[in-house]
């Protein structure tokens, strides 16, 4: 057999070999042939198989994936809608009834010393010949026992939210015990019977205490602290000065040193010449607790011009309070008061 020459569809030209066997393959594009005498050249390289491109099954899961997250969203947004409508209309029916029941209750007719039985002609009325004239009966008006049941039930309705408001303050006592680490200190209580006499007592044993502080055109508060003269007013009622004018409650007048101050506490300490002055007697700031009755005395606006504190009352707002003044002052673990 003799050697033979084929094409391959790439136009390389292929020379086939008798001992080369049945089949061969391009060198040029590496496609295979059948290289049988009896039939032409055919191309057995199996086609390219196409993929779908590798971004397009990601794309498509991605989108699957969000419209799945968009549906349970949507039915999470319809199910919330839902329960709040539910609980919304539960509401106002109560409501509803309870504002029903009162209208009720109060349109209700008070009732009658008599009413006519039914049939009866009113008078002025004739009646017929030989028909005697019944006296009228008293009837009770039917709303008598509809009233009379709605007031006891709304007693009842009343009885129920008091008790659960009992229960809600109860509650809030627990919280506040848990969080008490000592036995709260005796406080103040309007509720006793000696609270004026008390809070007039406050005041006289404070007031010899309290001075007034003159710093230029300014004016403001101070307070004893030790017998022999030391005072501690506000950083802002001494700002400025070395020297202040102070006046005790008992209208005498003293030159005052400033010793030192800082602007970012807002604390200040004055000195006068004194000995065997009433100084003020210090308490425990960490037994306060919130709700506590307390007294402010001091000077606002100057207006102690007999050496006389102005005194006010209130409550324990809030503890442990952080107030920026300004950029340099800060008032830090303040007790917020509206005394």
């Amino acid at each position: 057999m003799e050697a033979r020459k084929i094409e391959c569809p790439c136009g390389k030209h292929l020379l086939v070999q008798p001992e080369q066997g049945l089949r061969g393959k391009c060198p040029r594009c590496g496609r295979l042939f059948d290289l049988r005498a009896a039939a032409p050249a055919r191309d057995l390289t199996p086609p390219p198989t196409r993929l779908a491109p590798p971004e397009q099954v990601p794309a498509t899961r991605s989108r699957s994936r969000g419209a799945l997250l968009g549906w349970i969203s949507s039915a999470l947004l319809a199910l919330l809608s839902l329960v709040l409508a539910t609980e919304w209309l539960s509401l106002s029916g109560e409501v509803s009834g309870l504002q029903e029941r009162l209208a009720r209750i109060e349109d209700a007719p008070a009732p009658a010393a008599s009413a006519a039985r039914a049939g009866t002609p009113a008078r002025g009325d004739t009646l017929p010949a030989g028909t005697r004239e019944e006296p009228p009966r008293a009837t009770p008006p039917p709303e008598a026992g509809a009233r009379a049941e709605d007031l006891v039930r709304l007693e009842k309705d009343f009885e129920a939210l008091a008790q659960k408001l009992d229960k809600i303050a109860r509650r809030v006592d627990e919280v506040h015990a848990g969080q008490a680490e000592d036995p709260a200190p005796p406080r103040i209580s309007a509720g006793e019977g000696d609270f004026e006499t008390r809070v007039m007592a406050l005041a006289r044993r404070v007031t010899p205490t309290i001075v007034s502080i003159t710093n230029g055109a300014g004016t403001g508060s101070g307070v004893v602290v030790s017998a022999d003269g030391y005072i501690l007013t506000n950083d802002h009622v001494v700002s400025g000065a070395s020297e202040v004018t102070v006046q005790l409650a008992t209208g005498d007048t003293h030159k005052g040193r400033v010793l030192g101050s800082d602007s970012y506490s807002d604390i200040a300490c004055v000195k006068i010449a004194g000995r065997d002055l009433p100084a003020i007697e210090f308490g425990d700031s960490d037994a306060l607790s919130v709700g506590q009755v307390v007294a402010a005395l001091g000077n606002p606006f100057g207006l102690a011009r007999d050496g006389t504190p102005t005194v006010t009352l209130g409550i324990v707002s809030a503890l442990h309070r952080v107030l920026p003044l300004s950029e340099d002052k800060m008032y830090r673990d303040a007790i917020q008061t509206d005394a």
